[in-house]
């Protein structure tokens, strides 16, 4: 971070999704795959299979692990609106996001204490700086 930092930018995380995030999830929609891991911590196809679960983040703390599939999100049926809405709703909420998880033929229901709604990373330029990161990866002249 620090040499993002001296190079004039800075690294902050906003609910709004930047243009490389929307083309990701365009493609990961073609794919069948979304990311929440900035969020939950987990990465998910469309159909709730986890893919994958970030290391100490919140879906792994609460016991969440890959091969789950979500069947339901707060007691609804899970689509991947349903999943963004309940991240949604918990930034302003106490309670946590439940999910009905399908694991080698059993069922059980974890709570996942998570409250920072979306996740999206951006870069920003710090005010009064050089901006060196665009010389640096600006096309050779």
């Amino acid at each position: 971070m620090a040499g993002i930092e001296a190079s004039g930018w800075k690294l902050v995380y906003t609910d709004k999704e930047s243009k490389f995030e929307k083309d990701y999830d365009a493609t990961a929609t073609s794919r069948h795959m979304l990311s929440f891991v900035l969020s939950l911590g987990l990465a998910i196809t469309k159909t709730g299979e986890i893919n994958d679960v970030r290391w100490n983040g919140p879906a792994f703390n609460a016991g969440v692990s890959t091969g789950a599939t979500v069947v339901a999100v707060n007691g609804r049926e899970y689509t991947p609106d349903v999943m963004t809405n309940a991240i949604e709703r918990a930034e302003h909420s106490k309670d946590p996001i439940r999910l009905l998880l399908k694991y080698q033929g059993g069922f059980r229901t974890v709570a996942v204490d998570y409250h920072d709604g979306l996740r999206y990373p951006h870069l920003v330029r710090i005010d009064g700086t050089p901006d060196y990161l665009s010389e640096i990866i600006a096309a050779r002249k």
